[in-house]
């Protein structure tokens, strides 16, 4: 729920603090196909980043786009998981992101495929590193 990003950043703020990884220099998120946006109403990744980004001082920005339309992961099995395109995102044409330090938020890791995509399409443009961060991680049953 939206009401939940304020806290949940503020526990997620703590294990950044507790990895003792560099702050970023950009926050950035997993974006939503735009049909599970308008279906939801919000990105929780997304009000998680900008949660984050705001206790941080450190500017958020959308740097992603999904490519193609995708079902929700939640119904896939982790085999269908691992054959997702690898091309599903694609940098935006405005991501400034050459030798910046990035942290990439997502709220559940599960096989990591996502986060792995997003961050294959983020080192098309050269940032010095690439961070992430999730809410939870979570075992495919």
């Amino acid at each position: 729920m939206p009401y939940l990003a304020k806290s949940l950043s503020a526990f997620m703020l703590l294990q950044l603090d507790q990895l003792e990884w560099p702050l970023p220099d950009i926050i950035t998120y997993i974006p939503q196909s735009f049909l599970r946006s308008s279906l939801r109403g919000y990105n929780q990744s997304a009000l998680l980043a900008q949660e984050l980004g705001l206790l941080l001082q450190i500017p958020v920005m959308s740097l992603l786009k999904r490519t193609s339309f995708s079902l929700s992961q939640t119904l896939l099995s982790k085999e269908e998981r691992k054959r997702l395109s690898p091309d599903i995102f694609r940098c935006k044409g405005n991501a400034q992101i050459h030798k910046k330090r990035l942290l990439l938020v997502d709220d559940v890791l599960t096989t990591g495929q996502t986060v792995e995509c997003a961050a294959r399409a983020l080192r098309t443009q050269n940032p010095a590193a690439i961070d992430v961060l999730t809410l939870m991680r979570t075992e495919m049953l």
